[in-house]
């Protein structure tokens, strides 16, 4: 009789309608999935939510996994010691206090409940920091301290980590680059163009520049690749509903159509797989969100990232991908043109492309391989 093993996923979601957050959670799935095969087991995973909609896509993993919501009170301590394994992922990015402090607060406090629970937790590659006060620096590394191994997708996160901490450190690549997907047929001369809501949001200031527009500079790379003769279609990876401004790729898609009615929109994605099984058939992809562009490169397709953090080039240089354009650092004029170099003498692109597939897997295997052994050893323990 085989033995079973019960993996508690937290900070993962299958209902964000982030398909970048999405497409971590069915990638470490994958991940597991191969695991438990490979040891002969009988996988459960228990993702930890706040809560699901009907845009639900926990179908789209083959492994036996459900949802339980999350509340912020000691009961979440029974909730936990039901599974053998957490592995905290921070939805990718939001071990930080970027987001405001009372989000970090009730984001540690959960992450506080796992360690009570006894069980081990293993953190999942992301990007740790950066922390505004160091107060919550401080707390983030007593986090830490209780964890068995610290994944890491970009190096830049050792800066915030304490020497103990960093000593268990391991840098590796974005889990997303796993996430499976049916490749299609082939659609010659059409780029896709993501377009970010959270950047196109005039609101927003994430990009905080003086003479910088993220809404004229779209406008401006649209102009450039219908002189180029290509055709044009618009890829949401954040997607709400159509009267939902903030931080909605998809509205900002249908605004730039009515300014350019010869683009086109692509479907409304029910999941990241199915986003990167269309994003797979494209010729190029340009994009501002950093998984729409993942899926790009993950299904060999060559690809520009526009960039508004240092999770870029934190990501991507590691692996040899050197053409991110920094949008903190670059004018609308200056992207413009190395866009339309990058275009115009693409083997360089492409050459980089072929090989950044093969360095995400040699990375991640050393995450997989600690996932093994883990799982291995709680297994063993197990009558």
């Amino acid at each position: 009789m085989k033995k079973k093993i019960t993996v508690g996923l937290m900070g993962h979601s299958f209902h964000c309608s982030n398909l970048g957050v999405g497409a971590l959670a069915l990638s470490e799935c994958a991940i597991l999935e191969k695991i438990a095969l490979e040891l002969n087991c009988d996988l459960e995973v228990v993702c930890f939510e706040s809560g699901w909609s009907e845009e639900c896509y926990i179908d789209a993993t083959s492994v036996k996994a459900r949802q339980e919501y999350y509340t912020f009170s000691p009961s979440m301590i029974r909730k936990f010691k039901q599974c053998d394994l957490i592995i905290d992922v921070t939805g990718g990015d939001s071990f930080s206090d970027i987001y405001g402090n009372k989000i970090f607060v009730a984001g540690i406090l959960l992450k506080y409940y796992a360690v009570l629970s006894g069980k081990p937790i293993i953190l999942a590659p992301q990007t740790i920091g950066p922390f505004f006060k160091k107060r919550n620096c401080i707390i983030a590394n007593r986090y830490m301290n209780h964890v068995k191994s610290i994944f890491i997708r970009d190096k830049m996160s050792n800066k915030v980590l304490s020497e103990k901490n960093c000593g268990k450190t391991v840098s590796v690549a974005d889990m997303a680059f796993k996430l499976p997907y049916e490749k299609g047929t082939k659609k010659e001369n059409v780029i896709g163009f993501n377009v970010s809501g959270l950047l196109y949001d005039k609101s927003n200031r994430l990009v905080n520049r003086e003479n910088f527009s993220y809404e004229s500079l779209c406008d401006k790379l649209v102009k450039l690749l219908l002189d180029m003769k290509y055709k044009v279609v618009l890829v949401s990876h954040v997607i709400g509903d159509e009267k939902e401004i903030t931080d909605n790729d998809y509205c900002a898609s249908v605004l730039m159509k009515k300014k350019f009615p010869e683009l086109e929109i692509a479907p409304v994605f029910k999941n990241p797989i199915e986003a990167k099984s269309y994003i797979s058939t494209l010729d190029m992809f340009i994009g501002s969100r950093m998984h729409a562009v993942i899926a790009a490169l993950s299904s060999g397709v060559p690809s520009i990232p526009i960039a508004y953090s240092r999770k870029f080039m934190g990501v991507f240089e590691p692996l040899g991908y050197t053409v991110t354009l920094d949008a903190r650092k670059l004018d609308e004029d200056q992207i413009v043109e190395k866009v339309k170099e990058y275009l115009t003498n693409n083997l360089e692109l492409k050459r980089q492309c072929d090989n950044v597939q093969n360095k995400a897997n040699e990375l991640l295997g050393a995450y997989e391989e600690c996932l093994k052994d883990e799982i291995s050893n709680i297994l063993k323990r197990k009558k």
